[in-house]
């Protein structure tokens, strides 16, 4: 089962933010169908977001073991990713094409070596090299495009054109979560890949430094509606 999806990722020092589609396609150009009942953004017990593209079973064993590991710091976060990594090729070794090409966003906590705590977003893949990790810039917006995309690099360099993606630090979490469902929809548009229904986690913390975490979900175009209204929390699924 391959998942090809669109996941959007953004990080200051005061919160991140990963939204995420839920179509599940079946087969590698949807041949045998898709389900938009898959809810692809998911918590993981020591606080944080994940989502993921590619691979369905390799994504999924990612996400089990973070449940399992106390992420304190960015080497904890490689650590999961190369464990499942090895597993997946292991135990499948005719889907390692698959597992290479699958690209996984997670948020978590993470400090430097002055004691800081910093909000962290990062993109996992085997492809992009050495320790299969970029940390995403603060301030800018990082995207994993659905399959159209992936295999017209004209479509995001238009798309990347028409929208800035270095919004930088001065936009609420509010406003952010808006210009994300605008640009989560544009791409909905131009793929069959992609679901109308988008999960949005929110991961910030307390003036205690406590983790807090947020989940927002609906359809997209009812949600840029809303928010406009300043209605986001309509759609929050948090008691």
């Amino acid at each position: 089962m391959i998942v090809i999806t669109v996941i959007l990722g953004y990080a200051t020092n005061q919160f991140s933010i990963i939204l995420s589609d839920r179509r599940l396609n079946f087969g590698e150009n949807q041949e045998y169908g898709y389900d938009d009942s898959k809810t692809k953004l998911v918590p993981y017990n020591s606080g944080g977001w994940t989502s993921g593209a590619g691979y369905a079973d390799f994504i999924d064993l990612f996400q089990d073991n973070l449940n399992y590991t106390n992420i304190r710091d960015t080497d904890d976060m490689i650590n999961v990713y190369q464990e499942a990594y090895n597993k997946s090729v292991f135990s499948e070794p005719n889907m390692k094409k698959h597992i290479n090409r699958s690209s996984l966003m997670s948020s978590w906590v993470g400090g430097n070596e002055n004691g800081e705590i910093l909000m962290r977003l990062g993109g996992f893949c085997y492809d992009i090299g050495e320790n299969k990790l970029f940390l995403a810039n603060h301030g800018n917006i990082i995207i994993f495009y659905p399959g159209e995309f992936l295999d017209d690099k004209e479509k995001v360099f238009v798309f990347e054109e028409k929208f800035n993606l270095e919004i930088g630090y001065e936009h609420s979490l509010v406003d952010t979560i808006l210009y994300m469902l605008l640009l989560f929809r544009e791409i909905k548009d131009e793929s069959k890949f992609v679901s109308e229904e988008c999960d949005i986690g929110v991961l910030f913390l307390s003036e205690e430094n406590e983790q807090i975490l947020g989940r927002f979900e609906g359809r997209v175009n009812e949600m840029i509606e809303e928010v406009k209204k300043g209605n986001l929390i309509k759609y929050s699924t948090d008691d």
